[in-house]
């Protein structure tokens, strides 16, 4: 759907664009233009036409003040609630990744492998350029989480001697780090397509029932079912039940995501939005409504917090 207009479009326009485009985005004009101007650094906000069908207010233009002030906002908040320490966390990191050779050790390096795959199916259709969105960044945290727990029984350890040590502190770091953020992400991913996106897009945005079919079926295909409903129990895994000891989710925990979730705000409003690439037209900086679908994303990474955790305490 998003990039109808520019398949369909002649080659030499094609041709045309693509020149034009890789003359507009230089490191040094992108770089400079965040003083100089202008904002948008592509036609008519669409890179390549790939979004004329995103309504163009969403596209260009000012935004609204309500947004700067929100994006400032939530910094603050987050620099508010930064822990006073992170040491004490990841000391018992070694409760976070199951002993070598246990069913729970070859269960994480087969989800290493079957995310690899998929991330790499993904690619080979869409190319690179699908890392920028939200949902492969999630499935990608995930990868490399899975990656981690599959080689911390052989380079984590305790002894600070070692010459390991380095790399130990590493995977430690990286156990932590990801295991919340990448939770979160997926439940995010899991409950805003599932129950927002897909039924809308299918009962309002699809027009006949031939379009509808045809749209169902792209959302049932093995890579879709595989990064929008697989991801879920994917990252449950990955994060809760890899472990040998279900240990609850922490303020850092939270604090973690809080960032990540804020990181790529920002990427997707300094960088994509100039760009002309709004993969998620509602939280366009130049609508009111992005407040909300904002508000909603810190909202969903508060709830899942608590209801993790509450899982965890069930389970334990």
């Amino acid at each position: 759907m998003s990039t109808y207009g520019a398949e369909t479009a002649p080659e030499e326009s094609q041709a045309a664009q693509r020149a034009a485009l890789a003359k507009a985005l230089t490191v040094d004009r992108f770089l400079r233009t965040y003083a100089s101007g202008p904002w948008i650094l592509v036609e008519n906000g669409s890179i390549m036409g790939y979004f004329d069908w995103v309504p163009e207010k969403l596209r260009v233009g000012k935004w609204h003040p309500l947004s700067a002030v929100s994006l400032v906002g939530l910094f603050l908040l987050i620099v508010n609630n930064m822990p006073e320490s992170f040491q004490s966390d990841i000391e018992k990191v070694e409760m976070l990744f199951a002993p070598a050779f246990s069913l729970k050790w070859y269960m994480s390096v087969v989800g290493f492998v079957w995310t690899s795959i998929l991330l790499r199916l993904v690619m080979d259709k869409v190319g690179p350029i699908v890392l920028a969105t939200y949902t492969m960044q999630s499935w990608t945290m995930n990868l490399v989480r899975f990656a981690l727990l599959s080689i911390a029984p052989f380079v984590v350890t305790t002894d600070s001697s070692n010459a390991q040590d380095v790399l130990s502190r590493i995977v430690s770091f990286g156990l932590k780090f990801l295991r919340f953020p990448a939770l979160e992400t997926a439940t995010t991913t899991f409950l805003i397509w599932n129950l927002i996106l897909m039924p809308l897009v299918s009962l309002v945005f699809m027009e006949t029932a031939e379009k509808r079919k045809r749209f169902l079926v792209w959302c049932f295909s093995f890579r879709m079912v595989n990064i929008h409903l697989l991801n879920l129990p994917i990252a449950i895994f990955c994060a809760i039940l890899s472990s040998p000891i279900m240990t609850s989710f922490t303020a850092v925990d939270l604090w973690y995501a809080l960032a990540v979730k804020y990181a790529y705000l920002l990427f997707y409003l300094l960088v994509l939005d100039r760009l002309g690439v709004h993969l998620y037209p509602i939280a366009s900086p130049r609508s009111i409504y992005s407040l909300f679908m904002w508000g909603v994303g810190y909202s969903l990474c508060y709830g899942t917090f608590i209801a993790y955790n509450r899982f965890i305490d069930r389970m334990s």
